[in-house]
């Protein structure tokens, strides 16, 4: 899960740049960026959907030594609550942000928050899949909010960095 996270964060990164390069550079980067967004797009949906439709749990193989880790950690101070379901969700949230963020920008781009029903909706599909079709897998209702919360705080870095870039919100010199 920690390089796909990696990975993941690389692209919301350039995705917030390409942001910022269309505002300050104009319809140039445009096409290019627009390209850019849309191999972005495809290869974090397919990321996300082969770590999500994966027969089996895909943190599995790492189960022992993130429990090794964390007991490591409770010993150096860090609080109880951040356990094994608490990694879990923080790694959902990761994982759906670049999903949101790039559905803001390649959709919906002045309905930056309809990321997030597009992305309740993707969940809602992915656990349906792995409810119905998975049976070495868990859907869960706290899945669902934490991928829906990942996509609408994606769709919400977007709207920022789009606002924060917007002419006319330029402080003028006094």
């Amino acid at each position: 899960m920690g390089s796909f996270n990696h990975a993941a964060g690389s692209l919301l990164f350039l995705r917030l740049g390409g942001i910022w390069a269309r505002a300050r550079y104009g319809r140039r980067v445009t096409r290019r960026l627009r390209r850019g967004e849309w191999i972005a797009f495809v290869v974090v949906l397919a990321a996300v959907l082969t770590i999500v439709l994966w027969p089996t749990h895909v943190d599995a193989p790492v189960d022992g030594a993130l429990s090794h880790v964390l007991a490591a950690l409770h010993r150096h101070g860090v609080p109880g609550w951040v356990d094994y379901d608490f990694v879990q969700s923080a790694a959902n949230v990761v994982m759906f942000l670049p999903v949101g963020a790039l559905l803001a920008s390649l959709f919906v781009p002045q309905l930056w928050w309809a990321s997030g029903v597009l992305g309740l909706t993707l969940s809602l599909c992915i656990e349906f899949t792995q409810y119905t079709f998975l049976p070495g897998r868990t859907a869960s209702a706290g899945d669902l909010m934490t991928n829906t919360g990942g996509a609408l705080v994606g769709g919400a870095l977007v709207a920022i960095v789009r606002w924060s870039r917007a002419p006319g919100l330029e402080s003028e010199p006094d």
